[in-house]
């Protein structure tokens, strides 16, 4: 597990030890973290040199995206219309997270501004691909904000893991909840290490039974490392935080995004690697590669968001600001204006 990164959208006021990190990160570094490329998202694309599966030809499909203005707007990825513009806002010091559900999306929003400097509350919504707008479960607390999101791929569960952005706080949690219109009961599992404070990049597997995740202690400097996972039909009390990965001790080479994908049974992971990042495909048990690498542009952009298409044969990527298209093993860029995107499930 690794601890420290670069900047993450968390409100480093909230964390009351990250004092000293996020001073480091003002100067341009991080104590055992590496700088942040300077090279600018706006160039041209990398085109992967390497295959990553089959995948398809173009984009295409109506997505849920995230613009640079902090709106939920879906629209048809191919003519770039704006199809609907949502009402509800963006968590403007969260991020917001969007999962792909069948017939739409999950989305965390916030219903309310924040109180200064500090983190605003956060409610859970069902997407309609026609634009309507469900809210459902309760409001979460500042002091446990969202920090991963999950649909299961039958529809009838999410799966969210709440931050400890202060110490003392209620301890980090992945919790299980029933969608709208299905009964469930609700499960909740603390971490099972309390020097972890955060958990993201949540997906579920094939089985709907078992949970994947990264999990690390946020200083205000962002995490990464590989993913652990949670059998959610066990009898298990926690959330397991140390992975079942092979010993990785390229500490320059971990993963900053991991996801399932679909129901393939494949998992892939966004690996901090330089002089670029790459996608790699990999065994979800022990880490090992499973296929070839695609080369993504730029280093150091960190946290990344993985959104496969329902038959995973594409994937929409965010990071660094930019929402990325891997088909046919290349990376394109897409509109400048998103900064995340995902397919809605069928």
């Amino acid at each position: 597990m690794r601890t420290l990164r670069q900047t993450r959208q968390w409100s480093a006021i909230a964390l009351t030890s990250a004092t000293v990190a996020v001073s480091m990160l003002a100067a341009g570094c991080t104590s055992g973290a590496r700088p942040v490329a300077a090279s600018s998202p706006d160039t041209a694309p990398v085109v992967a040199s390497s295959v990553l599966g089959s995948f398809g030809p173009s984009a295409s499909g109506v997505v849920l995206a995230i613009d640079d203005s902090g709106r939920f707007r879906i629209e048809d990825l191919g003519s770039a219309t704006v199809l609907h513009t949502l009402s509800i806002a963006t968590v403007s010091q969260g991020p917001s997270l969007i999962a792909s559900a069948r017939g739409g999306w999950v989305v965390s929003y916030a219903p309310a501004p924040g109180n200064g400097d500090s983190l605003p509350a956060a409610r859970l919504a069902f997407v309609a691909r026609s634009g309507a707008v469900t809210p459902f479960g309760p409001s979460f607390p500042q002091s446990s904000p969202i920090s991963g999101l999950a649909v299961s791929h039958d529809g009838t569960r999410v799966a969210i893991a709440l931050m400890q952005v202060q110490p003392g706080a209620t301890p980090a949690e992945i919790r299980v909840m029933a969608m709208p219109g299905h009964a469930s009961p609700t499960r909740s599992w603390p971490v099972d290490d309390v020097d972890v404070n955060e958990m993201m990049s949540l997906s579920f597997a094939p089985d709907g039974r078992r949970l994947s995740y990264i999990a690390g202690s946020q200083t205000g400097a962002g995490i990464g490392g590989d993913p652990a996972t949670l059998d959610t039909s066990s009898d298990a009390i926690q959330a397991p935080t140390s992975s079942t990965w092979l010993d990785n001790t390229n500490q320059q080479c971990l993963p900053d995004g991991a996801s399932w994908l679909g129901t393939s049974g494949k998992f892939a992971v966004v690996a901090d690697c330089p002089p670029n990042d790459v996608l790699k495909e990999v065994n979800p048990v022990t880490g090992a590669r499973t296929g070839s690498d695609v080369a993504l542009p730029f280093y150091g952009c960190l946290d990344a968001n993985i959104h496969p298409a329902a038959d995973a044969r594409a994937m929409l990527i965010s990071r660094c600001d930019r929402v990325y298209l891997v088909a046919d093993g290349a990376a394109t860029a897409l509109d400048p204006h998103l900064v995340d995107a995902a397919w809605a499930d069928t």
